[in-house]
């Protein structure tokens, strides 16, 4: 998984699936730094919109969408210069969580995990959880506490994950 947007970039009905990065080439395209595990997943959606800073979400048109690397290269807003393209720089492409794919069993994506409780065997709670990131290995769950804790998201170590109570249960010592 790519670096994952902090949960404060979540609202209610959207989620942040990409930041717009520098102008690429001549004809007004940007560069997309996508939180997503592959930059294809992105690319799916046909409904992106778009926010700077504290401006309301509002849809954005986007074409010749092509992977490069683990970035997406896009035409937003029908920019036809690096000059427009570079006024993009900074925004916030998010999707509707209602057209994101329903995910197997015991599967979650990361904006469902934010701000669980996470609590261990002893039923001590050991803070909330605050950010995700991957290791390459395996994603690490930040959690918030009277300390903060850096968890590996393994079957050994997480146990459960109840949304509708919003819990995770963990083996993982109150003191470590």
């Amino acid at each position: 998984m790519s670096d994952t947007p902090p949960s404060s970039l979540c609202d209610a009905h959207l989620i942040v699936m990409a930041k717009v990065g520098k102008p690429y080439g001549l004809k007004g395209h940007n560069t997309l730094q996508v939180y997503t595990e592959t930059p294809e997943a992105l690319s799916k959606h046909t409904n992106w919109f778009s926010r700077t800073n504290d401006t309301p979400w509002q849809p954005i048109i986007f074409h010749h969408v092509r992977v490069h690397g683990q970035k997406l290269i896009a035409q937003l807003n029908q920019a036809s210069t690096p000059d427009a393209a570079a006024q993009l720089t900074g925004t916030l492409i998010g999707v509707l969580k209602t057209d994101l794919p329903t995910l197997e069993a015991e599967h979650y994506y990361h904006h469902q995990l934010y701000a669980l409780s996470v609590i261990n065997a002893q039923g001590e709670v050991l803070g909330t959880l605050n950010h995700i990131w991957s290791n390459g290995a395996h994603d690490v769950f930040e959690v918030k506490g009277e300390k903060t804790r850096i968890l590996p998201y393994i079957k050994s170590v997480v146990k459960s994950v109840d949304l509708q109570e919003k819990v995770m249960h963990v083996d993982w010592p109150y003191d470590f």
